[in-house]
């Protein structure tokens, strides 16, 4: 599981959508080398077609059991 932040970039000029980029490259830096309790680390940045995306990976680690657990509950609420 992972958590994806889109975040649009169309809006801002040239100057600023280099900047934001760098500002969230900053982020992904610093949350990757922090591991800041109750945060899901950022574990990859992406660009593309005006938008910018910081991937977040699940904060800790599933069992087998406790994802089996996962995948039953979302099964059953695909079938309601």
């Amino acid at each position: 599981m992972v958590g994806v932040r889109d975040i649009d970039l169309t809006s801002l000029n040239n100057d600023a959508r280099v900047k934001a980029i760098k500002v969230v490259q900053q982020e992904y830096d610093s949350l990757r080398l922090w591991h800041v309790p109750n945060f899901l680390p950022v574990i990859d940045v992406r660009y593309s077609k005006g938008h910018l995306y910081t991937i977040s990976g699940y904060p800790f680690t599933i069992s087998d059991q406790g994802l089996n657990e996962v995948n039953n509950h979302a099964n059953e609420s695909a079938g309601n």
